[in-house]
């Protein structure tokens, strides 16, 4: 009579992938000399966020060469230029703090979250023509902006121009004394007000 030893099988089941980390504002345009962009996470399981800033992909090895930056939820990134942000979670192992890995030495990695900031000078204030001064009888004048890609609004009487005030497209003619105000707003190809990331158009003084 033989005896057979039974045997054990044991499955491994990869953990599930961490949250996707989240990038304040989600891109847009900034005017400022730097921007602090936020990156952030749901994820309740001890996990790293991966943060680049060269456009290449965020990751273990990335962090060791110093191409990706480990942040922590809630920290700001500084932005001083156009720059696409990209973030990535990796989970951490509980016990050892340390990147978890698999059997096969991979890591555990969440899908790369990207958004791109575009940093954008206000255009030039608008010129009058002729400049303001004294004149006899009626005067044509016409607003002018040497930022391409503007749309120049404009009002009478002192008044302050905004989005709502008349868009200028022609020269008009004044017959009385009268204060001319314009301001130029940076635009899209489809002529739509450029918003930078807290919603305020970028327009010129």
């Amino acid at each position: 009579m033989s005896l057979i030893a039974g045997s054990t099988k044991f499955l491994y089941v990869a953990p599930e992938a961490p949250a996707i980390p989240t990038i304040e504002y989600g891109g847009g345009y900034f005017t400022s000399d730097m921007l602090q962009v936020v990156v952030n996470t749901t994820e309740t399981r001890p996990a790293y966020i991966l943060v680049t800033i060269d456009g290449s992909e965020p990751s273990f090895e990335g962090a060791q060469a110093g191409t990706t930056l480990p942040a922590a939820p809630g920290q700001p990134i500084q932005l001083t230029a156009t720059t696409v942000v990209k973030v990535r979670g990796m989970l951490v192992d509980a016990t050892s703090g340390q990147p978890y890995q698999n059997p096969d030495g991979t890591y555990v990695y969440s899908e790369i979250a990207e958004a791109t900031f575009t940093k954008v000078a206000a255009p030039a204030a608008p010129v009058f023509t002729p400049a303001e001064g004294e004149y006899t009888g009626e005067v044509e004048v016409s607003i002018a902006c040497e930022t391409e890609n503007v749309l120049i609004k404009y009002e009478f009487g002192g008044t302050e121009p905004t989005g709502m005030s008349a868009t200028y497209t022609e020269a008009f003619k004044l017959t009385e004394t009268t204060t001319v105000s314009a301001i130029a707003y940076l635009v899209d190809a489809e002529g739509a007000p450029i918003m930078t990331v807290d919603e305020m158009p970028v327009a010129s003084a």
